[in-house]
């Protein structure tokens, strides 16, 4: 009797870890153990709040390798999932246009997701396009024999960098550094200011207030992230 009694609490046992261990599984792993760490991360797309709604989905995507509270360790390319929590252009008697954003989860390649609580630290515009005369990559080349040759084969409509028709930049050219001119290589442009760690608020941007709450504000008609802008998070408590 003794023995049928010890092989029952043995099996009630075993299918109860299973079960709390199955549980386990399925609720999402916390990734704010660590409050005060930051985590770089640059948007997947660009935001525009004329065209946004509370609501609408986010993403970015991490940076540089992370670690997160329970140890997981995040690589770079990890998607950063949020979502948009409040999204206004600025209208007749509006002061200014607003745009806020929540990430709530980390989306690990083998299918897990860690659950976040984080605020935007800092901000910055994307590291791959900042130029004090930026000429897109794979856009449309100048009309043959109108304009002055630029680079990759491309014309300055107009016959000058400042010509109708060349995109220009938001930011201003740091004193001292080259402008992008015809002929100058892409290795002579200005780099964008990189947000680290220690950055906080708006870098590089122009027009644009970070408020409290991960909310972007702006006096222009709109606030507008270009894709692969630079946002850096700040872990809070769960």
């Amino acid at each position: 009797m003794n023995r049928a009694a010890a092989i029952i609490f043995v099996l009630l046992a075993t299918s109860f870890g299973v079960g709390q261990s199955a549980g386990t599984q399925e609720q999402p792993a916390s990734a704010g153990d660590q409050a005060g760490q930051t985590i770089p991360m640059e948007l997947a797309r660009s935001l525009d709040s004329r065209k946004l709604k509370a609501g609408d989905p986010v993403e970015a995507k991490i940076t540089d390798q992370w670690r997160a509270g329970d140890g997981t360790l995040v690589p770079p390319g990890s998607k950063v999932l949020g979502h948009v929590t409040e999204s206004s252009a600025r209208a007749k008697g509006d002061p200014q246009s607003q745009l806020g954003i929540a990430f709530e989860q980390i989306a690990l390649k083998d299918g897990r997701k860690l659950s976040l609580k984080a605020s935007i630290q800092a901000v910055g515009p994307p590291l791959m396009t900042y130029a004090s005369n930026p000429i897109p990559m794979g856009g449309p080349a100048g009309t043959p024999g109108a304009g002055a040759p630029g680079p990759m084969g491309g014309t300055y409509p107009g016959g000058s960098p400042g010509g109708v028709g060349n995109p220009t930049s938001n930011f201003p050219n740091p004193a001292g550094s080259p402008r992008n001119t015809p002929n100058s290589p892409q290795g002579d442009q200005p780099s964008a200011p990189q947000v680290t760690p220690q950055s906080s608020g708006v870098i590089g941007l122009h027009d644009l207030q970070l408020e409290q709450g991960s909310v972007l504000s702006s006096n222009g008609k709109q606030v507008k992230l270009s894709a692969g802008s630079q946002i850096l998070l700040r872990v809070q408590d769960q």
